[in-house]
């Protein structure tokens, strides 16, 4: 809860003010990996986590604010909403999300099913499409 916020790894919680300063609520559906946490948890229970815990791949944090991406205005990495590969920078493609994946090379969860510009070396072995 707010009074007594989650430590990391630890559950239940809703949004990120039920978690200890500096975690972040990673939400869930099923069993998804929580970066820095151990086992596979409760199915479908949200848990408290650091987004920059080893594992997560970045120093970005996926940003929450809609850059209004365009072929004008092109994205940065881990920024979006992208709706396609010239929204983006040079180099980064559009990242297509349905609901929290994680995308490579960027920290924490953003928006729900917001796509987000990447760079595709952040993919291991470096191979995109």
């Amino acid at each position: 809860s707010a009074d007594e916020p989650c430590g990391m790894c630890k559950g239940q919680c809703q949004d990120d003010t039920q978690c200890q300063t500096g975690l972040q609520c990673f939400r869930r559906i099923y069993l998804e990996y929580i970066p820095g946490c151990i086992g596979p948890g409760n199915q479908g229970q949200n848990y408290c986590y650091d987004p920059f815990a080893e594992g997560s791949g970045s120093e970005i944090l996926l940003s929450t604010e809609d850059a209004n991406c365009d072929d004008k205005r092109r994205c940065e990495k881990c920024f979006g909403d992208c709706n396609s590969d010239d929204e983006c920078e040079k180099g980064l493609y559009c990242y297509r999300r349905a609901g929290f994946e994680l995308v490579p090379g960027c920290a924490g969860q953003g928006v729900q099913g917001r796509d987000y510009c990447f760079d595709p070396e952040d993919i291991d072995g470096g191979e995109y499409r």
